[in-house]
């Protein structure tokens, strides 16, 4: 019987490989879900921000000073997505600066959740928001977008998907 001696240095290699491998396998499916991007944290959550895009906090907390909601903003300014995500509860007040108009489009009730959707118009834009309140557990949330050019491309709605789909709110 022939015997293979296999030196130390290529078991620690292929150990470690695998490890990395094994470890790194939900991070695989994030690097090629078509988002790109960058993972960011505010203060009660995280969220994939897709590529060619840059995050500007907009409301802090006054506690830590880490963002509870952030203006995504795309590379030639024309959309911008938005998330408010506290700790508990509160209001969105940020979607509102600059809003000349308010317009209810749906509101639906499940025994936990409620949802409001908005549209807003701007002086050169139209904005689209999702307003979710829960009860268990007590979560507040608003996701949504504005854009200056009236609906979103295939691609832009792609980015956005893959913004709204990645949130991640924390809770007590």
């Amino acid at each position: 019987m022939r015997r293979y001696v296999i030196p130390a240095g290529i078991v620690l290699l292929l150990s470690l490989s695998f490890s990395w491998f094994w470890l790194s396998g939900s991070n695989a499916t994030a690097e090629h879900d078509g988002c790109g991007g960058f993972q960011y944290e505010g203060a009660w959550f995280t969220v994939k921000i897709p590529q060619g895009m840059e995050v500007e906090p907009s409301r802090t907390s006054s506690i830590d000073k880490e963002a509870l909601s952030i203006w995504v903003r795309s590379e030639d300014g024309r959309t911008e997505f938005y998330l408010y995500s506290p700790q508990w509860g509160g209001t969105p007040y940020d979607i509102f600066l600059g809003a000349l108009a308010k317009r209810e489009l749906t509101q639906r009730d499940t025994p936990t959740d409620n949802f409001t959707d908005l549209e807003l118009t701007y002086k050169d834009a139209i904005g689209r928001f999702e307003i979710s309140q829960s009860s268990d557990p007590v979560s507040h949330r608003t996701v949504g977008y504005r854009t200056k050019t009236g609906e979103l491309s295939q691609e832009t709605l792609q980015k956005y998907d893959c913004f709204k789909n990645s949130i991640n709110q924390y809770s007590d």
